[in-house]
C-alpha cells in the first residue's frame, strides 16, 4: 500500500527519494507561472422602483415578446401596454389600442407570446375567446378578435402556455373544479382531464418548461381530521390546510399532484394567493402572496406588537423542472400580483407597482461583474464534506475631492447585495515565440487534436 510521501511511477514501482526530488523540481518549474483571477458577480436581484399604474390593476398579466414586455390589466377599461428593451423611464410603457368590443367590467385573461406574436385569451359570459396581434414590434400594433369562441359555463381560471394551448378549470354540477385544456389542431378542441379538485382555490397559472407544462394553483388542500375528548364526549375536528398544488403535464398525461409551501392551520381568508408563473433562461418563477408573521430582530424573536406583525407579503420561488422548488423568498417591494421576466439588461417584477433589477445570475442572466484580483490579499479553500472558500480583500484609500475614499467604495463589491465570488486558476503562457509544428513527426494515417 502506498504511504504518505510516496509516489508510484509508470512501471508501478515506488519512486526513490532522488526521483521524488526530481519530480518536485519539474513540477515547480511547470507551475511557477500559476496564476488566478477573482471575479465578483451579482447573484440576487436589487429591486428598484420603475413605475406605478396607480390602480387596482385587476386581472393583470404580462408576457415577454421579442424585445418587449406586454402587460394587460383592468382599470375601468382593459388596457394593454408595451415596454421596449431600451425603455428607461416611467413613460416608457406605451399604451396600445384595445378593441372597443372587448371592454367589459369583468372577466379572466391570460397572455402568451411566440416571438413578437402575442395572443390574449379571455373568458366572459360563458365564452372563451381570444385577441391576436401578429407583431407587437410594429409602430402601431393592433389586437384583433380571432375565430375562437368556445362555449363553457363555470370557468374560474385560464392559463395559456402557447398561442394554441390554454389550460383552464371550470366548476362541474357537483361544484368540483375540473381541469381541462383547450388546444388548436385543425380546430379548437377541449380535452377534460380526470382531475376533479373538490376544494376552492384562489388563483391558477401554467407555463411550459422544457418537455412539460407546469400547472399550479394556490388554495385549499384536503383538511386534517382529528378527534379530541371534551369531558365524556369525543368530538371530531377539521383543520384547514392551504398551500400550492402543482401538476406537470407531458404528452397530454397529467401527473399526480404535488404540494409546496403548505400551512396546516386555519387563518383568515387565503394564506397563499394571487399566484403567477413565468419562465425564462431554463427557470420557472412562481410569485404569490404568502401570509407571514413578522418578529423582532433581537434575541427574543417576539412577534411585533404593531398591526404590521401579521400580513400578506409577496414572495418568489424558482424551479428548473417544475417539480422541485426553492424555499420562497420574500420580496417586499412589488405588489401582488406580479410577474418576474427578464428584458435586456434588467429583470422586471411587473405588477401594479413595477420594479426592476440589474441582470443577475439568480435569473439565469449574464450578471454585472467586477474584477477584484488586484485587491485579493489571501484565498483559502478547504474541501471536506463540503468546500469552504474564504477570500480576504484590501481596500486602500485613494485620492478624491474633497476627501479621500476607499478604492472599492460604490463598486459592486461594496453594495448590499448577494454576490458570487468566482476564482479562476490557470497559467501564464509566453506567446512571444509562436508554436511551430514539425509535420515530419506526424503519421499521415493518424488524427491529432491540438
Amino acid at each position: 500500500m502506498i504511504k504518505q510521501g510516496e509516489a508510484i511511477g509508470q512501471s508501478g514501482e515506488v519512486l526513490s527519494a532522488n526521483e521524488l526530488n526530481a519530480l518536485a523540481a519539474a513540477d515547480t518549474a511547470v507551475t511557477s507561472n500559476l496564476s488566478y483571477s477573482a471575479i465578483i458577480e451579482q447573484y440576487g436581484p436589487d429591486w428598484a422602483f420603475h413605475d406605478d399604474i396607480v390602480t387596482q390593476a385587476l386581472y393583470l398579466d404580462c408576457v415577454r415578446a421579442g424585445d418587449y414586455l406586454i402587460r394587460m390589466y383592468w382599470d375601468t377599461t382593459w388596457k394593454i401596454e408595451r415596454l421596449a428593451v431600451e425603455g428607461e423611464s416611467i413613460s416608457a410603457w406605451q399604451a396600445l389600442t384595445v378593441p372597443s368590443g372587448f371592454n367589459r367590467a369583468s372577466g379572466l385573461i391570460s397572455l402568451v407570446s411566440s416571438g413578437t406574436h402575442v395572443r390574449v385569451f379571455s373568458y366572459h359570459e360563458d365564452i372563451i375567446a381570444a385577441l391576436d396581434c401578429p407583431d407587437v414590434s410594429v409602430t402601431s400594433p393592433e389586437f384583433m378578435p380571432t375565430s375562437l369562441a368556445h362555449s363553457l359555463s363555470g370557468v374560474v381560471a385560464l392559463a395559456a402556455v402557447s398561442t394554441s394551448k390554454v389550460y383552464l378549470s371550470y366548476l362541474t354540477s357537483q361544484s368540483n373544479h375540473r381541469m381541462a385544456v383547450l388546444e388548436y389542431g385543425t380546430s379548437w378542441t377541449r380535452t377534460d382531464s380526470d382531475i376533479y379538485w373538490p376544494f376552492p382555490f384562489d388563483s391558477l397559472d401554467a407555463v411550459t418548461l422544457g418537455d412539460r407544462d407546469v400547472v399550479a394553483f394556490s388554495g385549499d388542500l384536503p383538511p386534517l381530521w382529528g378527534t379530541r375528548a371534551i369531558g365524556t364526549t369525543v368530538k371530531s375536528e377539521f383543520n384547514r390546510v392551504q398551500g400550492i398544488v402543482i401538476f406537470t403535464v407531458r404528452n397530454g398525461r397529467w401527473s399526480d399532484y404535488r404540494t409546496f409551501d403548505v400551512v396546516d392551520r386555519d387563518v383568515y381568508g387565503y394564506s397563499r394567493m394571487q399566484l403567477r408563473l413565468s419562465a425564462a433562461n431554463g427557470f420557472a418563477f412562481m410569485t404569490y402572496n404568502r401570509y407571514l408573521i413578522f418578529r423582532k430582530a433581537d434575541d427574543t424573536g417576539a412577534i411585533i406588537s404593531t398591526g404590521n406583525s401579521k400580513r400578506m407579503a409577496p414572495v418568489v420561488s424558482r424551479s428548473r423542472n417544475g417539480v422541485d422548488w426553492e424555499f420562497p423568498e420574500v420580496v417586499l417591494k412589488p405588489t401582488l400580483p406580479f410577474i418576474v421576466l427578464p428584458l435586456g439588461d434588467y429583470l422586471y417584477a411587473v405588477g401594479r407597482k413595477t420594479y426592476r433589477s440589474h441582470a443577475c445570475s439568480w435569473a439565469g442572466m449574464t450578471p454585472r461583474r467586477q474584477d477584484v484580483t488586484d485587491y485579493v490579499l489571501n484565498v483559502d479553500s478547504t474541501a471536506g464534506d463540503i468546500r469552504s472558500t474564504t477570500a480576504e480583500f484590501a481596500n486602500p484609500y485613494v485620492a478624491a475631492s474633497p476627501l479621500p475614499k476607499t478604492a472599492l467604495s460604490g463598486t459592486l463589491i461594496d453594495l448590499d447585495l448577494r454576490l458570487t465570488l468566482k476564482l479562476y486558476l490557470g497559467y501564464f503562457a509566453d506567446v512571444s515565440t509562436p508554436f511551430v509544428l514539425d509535420e515530419s513527426l506526424l503519421d499521415s494515417t493518424d488524427t491529432y487534436l491540438l
